[in-house]
């Protein structure tokens, strides 16, 4: 839980910070703020969690809520899900979304 509490804070103070520069993703209640480099934090007030994700060419590399490391390939349109086993691609999944 300390841990926990300790992410969201040092995620929070650059955004906080940078309060002009975050991004809304109403849909999924997600806002966001780019660091640079395709490198973004990002706070869900619905959930009252927070991600960071890091963007390179099409591939995509992040930690969800829960600190579960994920990939995502644009290209190929495929995510995967290291710590809940989650693998979705077009016309396969498998696995479990856990929220």
């Amino acid at each position: 839980m300390i841990r926990q509490m300790l992410v969201a804070v040092l995620l929070l103070v650059p955004l906080l910070a940078g309060a002009q520069n975050i991004k809304p993703y109403a849909t999924q209640g997600n806002h966001y703020r780019a660091s640079g480099n395709g490198y973004y934090t990002g706070y869900n007030a619905s959930t009252r969690s927070t991600w960071s994700a890091n963007t390179q060419g099409s591939r995509t590399t992040g930690r969800d809520r829960k600190g579960n490391f994920y990939t995502y390939d644009a290209k190929t349109r495929t995510y995967q899900n290291y710590g809940t086993g989650e693998r979705r691609s077009p016309g396969n999944s498998t696995g479990k979304r856990r929220r």
